[in-house]
């Protein structure tokens, strides 16, 4: 499970994820699964930086290189939708998802320019 999956996961959960300087805040109003826990503290690098990413906005460098990946693979070129689309999933939760979630169909060998 990617930190992506245990954070979606953890929500789904009705777990609340937060940053407190470098510390992961988590609260539930029941007790979290243990695997879910085990999940949240292995993977706490990573869910700091998502959840950092997300407050302000910013892309991480790796999922704005798997977006740009994807729309080279599907071939698209103009730069004012490319640009429109990168911006969208700076701005936009679910469309940042979406489009991750299409960029995993690229296949390894494909990369952004």
């Amino acid at each position: 499970m990617s930190a992506a999956e245990t954070v979606a996961a953890a929500r789904s959960a009705g777990v609340r994820l937060g940053l407190d300087g470098t510390d992961l805040l988590i609260e539930s109003d029941r007790e979290p699964l243990s695997h879910l826990l085990d999940a949240l503290r292995r993977d706490k690098p990573e869910i700091l930086a998502l959840l950092r990413t997300r407050d302000t906005g910013e892309l991480a460098p790796d999922e704005e290189s798997n977006i740009l990946a994807w729309l080279a693979y599907i071939k698209e070129t103009d730069p004012a939708a490319i640009a429109e689309v990168v911006d969208k999933c700076r701005n936009d939760m679910e469309a940042r998802r979406y489009f991750l979630k299409r960029s995993e169909e690229v296949p390894e060998q494909v990369t952004a320019r």
